[in-house]
């Protein structure tokens, strides 16, 4: 008797350290669950509002490189325009890169904007000084 009542009570010291051992386990998962949860929803808001202000960013750049392109062929067409062909040539460029620095500013205006972000928001500026 004494030896299955030894047998008992190992199993019952096994069993909950088996049962410690799989809530142990269970709170391990859920936390890694929740964990890769609130990974995803970051990279959502990440793709949602850093990258839009990102790609409006560099759509700014692309388009301010367009328009120094645009008043170099206006300084053309005012230094070297004397001949009627070269002032056709620098003023049909000119026109060209105005429509197409137009077409970028409005497709910039059209695109969403960040949440907190409103459409009248502008970079700040430093105050006029007094004295």
């Amino acid at each position: 008797m004494s030896g299955t009542s030894t047998t008992g009570l190992s199993l019952g010291v096994r069993g909950k350290i088996l049962g410690l051992f799989a809530i142990c386990t269970v709170c391990t998962l859920g936390s890694a669950a929740a964990g890769f949860w609130q990974l995803s929803a970051s990279l959502d808001t990440f793709d949602r509002e850093v990258m839009l202000s990102q790609r409006n960013a560099v759509a700014v750049v692309a388009m301010e490189a367009e328009f120094k392109t645009q008043v170099q062929e206006w300084k053309n067409t005012l230094l070297r325009g004397k001949n009627p062909e070269a002032l056709k040539k620098y003023w049909s460029n000119f026109e060209a890169l105005e429509r197409d620095v137009r077409k970028a500013a409005e497709q910039l205006s059209d695109h969403p904007r960040p949440r907190g972000e409103a459409a009248g928001d502008e970079v700040p500026r430093r105050p006029p000084r007094h004295g």
